[in-house]
């Protein structure tokens, strides 16, 4: 992110490119840019790391409630999760809400059709992406 995109307000709004040959020897900064480059990579990795510290730390009952869910049942679905986490605190965008709700029907359409390519009965979650 740092050298591709320029997210740092250190090294500034620059980008060097996608490297996608690893064993170039030639690199487009100096020796001291790559350490900036360094440090403010460390300092995302690190700032990152202790957001998902704390949020896990202050989600941890509701972590473990979703534990023990998936225990219970391997797989669980929207309602289930509204269950065990509550509502969300901020609102789904109406076209996520119209793709689920396009799967679940056409699920249950498969099953009302006596579809016997072991298609998920209408109780049954349905993964949002088809298995490759």
């Amino acid at each position: 992110q740092v050298t591709v995109y320029g997210m740092s307000e250190r090294v500034g709004p620059l980008s060097f490119g996608n490297n996608e040959e690893s064993n170039k020897l030639y690199r487009p900064y100096s020796e001291k840019t790559a350490q900036l480059i360094d440090s403010e990579v460390e300092a995302i990795i690190a700032t990152s790391y202790a957001r998902a510290i704390s949020l896990l730390s202050e989600h941890q009952p509701q972590l473990h409630a979703l534990a023990e869910a998936l225990l219970e049942r391997e797989v669980i679905g929207t309602d289930e999760l509204r269950k065990v986490l509550g509502e969300r605190p901020f609102k789904k965008s109406v076209e996520w809400d119209e793709f689920i709700n396009a799967s679940w029907q056409k699920s249950r359409d498969k099953s009302d059709a006596g579809d016997s390519t072991g298609a998920a009965t209408p109780d049954e979650p349905v993964p949002a992406m088809p298995a490759v």
